[in-house]
């Protein structure tokens, strides 16, 4: 993934939707104080697919850094029938 990210060791252009979601920062490459980490919300786990072996990170939403600001995201319940994956929403402020 090293290619797509623009921090976090990574040599791309993009930022991901959910990357500012302290509450899912873990661990020594995410501290709490943090502003932006490569981590975000599960969106995959065995109660939305069987196939799943267990619960991760799987779907993202990326975005230009020098295009957008304000970036947000966020995993929603996983609709029953509907997806083996929770729904993932994400929204940004067009930079001028």
């Amino acid at each position: 993934m090293d290619p797509l990210y623009d921090h976090g060791g990574g040599t791309g252009i993009f930022q991901e939707a959910d990357e500012n979601d302290t509450s899912q920062f873990t661990g020594p490459q995410c501290p709490q104080s943090g502003d932006r980490c490569r981590s975000g919300e599960e969106t995959a786990e065995p109660v939305c697919s069987p196939r799943a072996d267990g619960r991760g990170k799987t779907d993202c939403i990326f975005l230009s850094y020098c295009w957008f600001t304000t970036v947000r995201g966020d995993a929603a319940a996983c609709p029953p029938g509907m997806s083996d994956h929770h729904l993932l929403r994400g929204a940004a402020a067009w930079e001028d």
